[in-house]
C-alpha cells in the first residue's frame, strides 16, 4: 500500500471513529422532557397545534393546550404552528412549563424581529486576542457554512418572522482579522482606536438564517474606508441582497439614506438607519459627506425628511438609531 493510499485510509477511518463515538454520545445522553401550554390571545387553550423543538422531538397540543415531549436537549427553541394562527419561536427548557401565545392570522399582520450589532471579525478569530488562532471559532478563509454554524444557536428565532432586521457592525472584507497588537494593515482605518471586520461569506450565512434587511448605520462599517463600503455591497448582492435590503451607508451620501424597502403580506414596510456617532473629532469621520462613503450620520432635520419621503412610499417606517453609551442601557441626550 503506497503512503498516500495509507494516509487516506487512516483519515478516513479516524473520521468513521469520530462519528461512531459522536452518536454513541449523544444516544448516552438520558431523555428529558419539556412541556408546555398553547394559549390564544386571550388565554383560552388552543389544541391540535404542531409543536417542534430544535433539540429533536415533535408532540401536537392537547385539548387544554398542553404538549409534553421528549428529547435528549435540555434547552434550544420550541416553534408552534397551528392553523388558523400565526406560528411563535420560544425558548424552552425542560423542568419549566413553556407559556406560548400565538395571535390569530389575520393575513395581514407582519411579525417583525430586530437583532443588535452583528459582526464576525476579532475574536471569533483569536479568542483571547493573543494571535494565537488555534482556539478561534472561525478559521481565516472560513466557508459560508462555518459562518452559518455560529447562528445555529439562534437561527430558529431568526427565521420565524415575516421580516428579521439586523445591524451589520462591521465592513465585509477579505482578510477580515489582524493581530491587534502589531502594526494594524493599510485596509483599515488608521486613526480609530479600535476597528472591525467580517468576512463576505457572512452575507450568505446571515441570508441563510433567515435575516432580511442588513443596517448598515453605525460607527464601524467605514472601518475599512470606502473600499470597505463597496465590497460590503458587493458581498450582499453576491448573497441575494437586492439594493434596497441594506441600509444606513453608502458610497455617497444618497446612498446612505437610501431606505430598505420590503412588500410584505400586501404592506410596503421601509426601514431607515443612521448612526449618532459620527467620529467628527477623528481625521477621518465614519459617516457619509460630500466627498467619501461612511454611514449616514443622525441629523434631526434630515432624519424628518427621509422618514418623511419614506412614508409617502410605504405604509410603515422603521428607524433604527445607533448610539448612544457604550453597556449603559439608558439612551444619551443626543437619542
Amino acid at each position: 500500500m503506497s503512503s498516500r493510499r495509507r494516509w487516506t485510509v487512516l483519515i478516513a477511518a479516524a473520521a468513521v471513529a469520530l462519528l461512531v463515538v459522536g452518536t454513541w454520545w449523544w444516544l448516552a445522553r438520558p431523555l428529558v422532557v419539556l412541556n408546555g401550554r398553547v394559549v390564544d390571545m386571550q388565554g383560552d387553550p388552543l389544541s391540535g397545534v404542531s409543536i417542534t423543538y430544535s433539540g429533536g422531538g415533535s408532540a401536537v397540543s392537547h385539548a387544554d393546550g398542553t404538549f409534553s415531549l421528549e428529547s435528549r436537549s435540555s434547552g434550544g427553541w420550541i416553534t408552534a404552528a397551528g392553523s388558523g394562527s400565526l406560528s411563535r419561536t420560544r425558548a424552552a427548557l425542560a423542568g419549566d412549563e413553556t407559556l406560548i401565545r400565538l395571535l390569530s392570522d389575520d393575513g395581514a399582520t407582519v411579525r417583525l424581529l430586530f437583532a443588535g450589532d452583528v459582526m464576525f471579525g476579532r475574536r471569533f478569530y483569536d479568542v483571547n486576542e493573543d494571535g494565537d488562532l488555534s482556539d478561534g471559532l472561525l478559521r481565516r478563509g472560513a466557508t459560508v457554512e462555518e459562518h452559518r454554524r455560529l447562528l445555529n444557536g439562534i437561527q430558529p428565532l431568526l427565521a420565524d418572522a415575516d421580516l428579521t432586521v439586523l445591524n451589520l457592525e462591521s465592513p465585509l472584507i477579505d482578510d477580515p482579522w489582524f493581530d491587534s497588537r502589531g502594526l494594524r494593515p493599510m485596509r483599515f482605518q488608521q486613526t480609530k482606536e479600535f476597528v472591525f471586520g467580517s468576512a463576505p461569506e457572512a452575507a450568505k450565512a446571515l441570508r441563510a438564517a433567515g435575516v432580511d434587511i442588513i443596517g448598515l448605520g453605525n460607527n464601524h462599517q467605514y472601518d475599512a474606508l470606502d473600499p470597505g463600503i463597496a465590497s460590503t455591497q458587493r458581498a450582499l448582492l453576491a448573497a441575494g441582497y437586492t439594493a434596497t435590503d441594506y441600509v444606513g451607508a453608502g458610497k455617497t451620501l444618497e446612498e446612505a439614506w437610501r431606505p430598505a424597502i420590503r412588500t410584505i403580506r400586501g404592506q410596503r414596510i421601509a426601514v431607515v438607519a443612521c448612526t449618532t456617532i459620527t467620529g467628527s473629532e477623528q481625521p477621518i469621520s465614519f459617516v457619509a459627506e460630500a466627498t467619501k462613503g461612511g454611514a449616514a450620520r443622525c441629523e434631526a432635520k434630515l432624519l424628518a425628511n427621509t422618514v418623511r419621503a419614506a412614508k409617502a412610499e410605504a405604509d410603515l417606517v422603521v428607524v433604527m438609531i445607533h448610539g448612544g453609551f457604550e453597556y449603559v442601557r439608558e439612551p444619551s441626550e443626543t437619542i
